[in-house]
């Protein structure tokens, strides 16, 4: 009887209920603002990136990069507006051929048929989220690919 006794009187106590509940909540709220300033953090850094692709856009469409030399400054703004080395970013040119919904990296295959060009703008990035130190999950890529038509010819040899 004497063990029953002790045991309905703990039962009813409730000091520490409050040290209990906040050491078994307080893990499960840490891991969920961590996750979501992580996630915050990857979808701010998608967002930079196809805002840097809209404005190499429009950087396009105001020079028309015809020629290596000018695909080679864009490349080179898109570099020094992300902070992304050359291994990351890539400008491109590409064509399309007829009306085809594929794009053709070179203009010569098309014959006579109406080409448009275009500048290819790739953007490749990786985010390590601070959890893949516990090993959970992995990094996360990031993959930003805009095209943007700069002249419409009729054939393959006024092509850029």
């Amino acid at each position: 009887m004497g063990l029953m006794r002790i045991f309905f009187a703990l039962a009813g106590d409730r000091n520490g209920a409050v040290s209990l509940e906040t050491a078994l909540i307080a893990p499960v709220l840490l891991s969920m603002s961590v996750g979501s300033y992580e996630a915050s953090r990857i979808v701010a850094r998608q967002s930079e990136l196809q805002i840097a692709s809209a404005e190499a856009s429009s950087v396009a469409l105001a020079s028309e990069p015809t020629s290596p030399s000018r695909r080679a400054t864009l490349k080179g703004i898109l570099q020094t507006s992300t902070g992304l080395d050359q291994d990351h970013v890539a400008v491109d040119a590409a064509y399309r051929c007829g009306s085809t919904t594929q794009y053709a990296t070179d203009a010569t295959g098309c014959g006579t048929n109406l080409i448009s060009s275009y500048v290819k703008i790739t953007l490749r990035d990786t985010y390590t989220p601070v959890w893949t130190k516990f090993g959970i999950g992995n990094t996360v890529p990031l993959n930003v690919t805009r095209y943007v038509m700069i002249k419409q010819q009729t054939t393959a040899s006024d092509a850029i």
